[in-house]
C-alpha cells in the first residue's frame, strides 16, 4: 500500500503543495484538501465569501458574467445575489497518483458537458524519475 506524503515531503520532491482555489486562508493543500461540496444540477448554495471563492469559476462559466464581492455583497454582473442555483452537474476528478496528479485539486470541479468519453485502457505510462516507459502498464485495461 502506498504511503501518503506529508507537506514537507511534497516540497522536497518539487511537487506543488497549494491546491484549488489557491487561497492561503483555507489552509488546503494537495495532501489536506477540503471539505468541498460538489454541486449537482438544481442544488443551491448561499453566497458568502467562502462559496464565492469556491464556486466563482463555475458560476462565471454558467452565467458568462463576472462574480465580484464588495463588502458583504456578492454581485453577479450588476445584480446582487444571496444564493445560486447550479445549472449543471459537476465532478471531482482524481488522478491515480496522490502526490502529483494534475486533477481537481489543481484546477477545480469538472462540468458534466466537458466529459466526452470514458477511459478504457492506459495509453502511456512513464516513470517521472527516470523518464522510461512502464511497459507493463501500457494498454492495460482500466477496471
Amino acid at each position: 500500500m502506498q504511503k501518503l506524503l506529508d507537506s514537507e515531503e511534497f516540497v522536497n520532491r518539487g511537487i506543488v503543495v497549494e491546491s484549488y482555489p489557491f487561497n492561503k486562508e483555507l489552509g488546503w493543500s494537495i495532501a489536506e484538501f477540503g471539505p468541498l461540496y460538489i454541486p449537482a444540477k438544481g442544488s443551491v448554495v448561499g453566497m458568502d465569501s467562502l462559496n464565492r471563492m469556491l464556486y466563482r469559476n463555475l458560476i462565471e462559466w454558467e452565467q458568462k458574467e463576472k462574480l465580484t464581492f464588495k463588502r458583504d455583497t456578492v454581485l453577479l454582473g450588476d445584480s446582487v445575489i444571496s444564493r445560486y442555483c447550479f445549472r449543471e452537474n459537476y465532478y471531482f476528478v482524481s488522478g491515480d497518483r496522490m502526490e502529483n496528479s494534475k486533477d481537481s485539486r489543481y484546477w477545480g470541479l469538472l462540468p458534466e458537458p466537458f466529459i466526452v468519453g470514458r477511459a478504457l485502457r492506459i495509453w502511456k505510462s512513464k516513470d517521472d524519475m527516470s523518464g522510461s516507459i512502464k511497459w507493463e502498464r501500457v494498454w492495460k485495461k482500466i477496471e
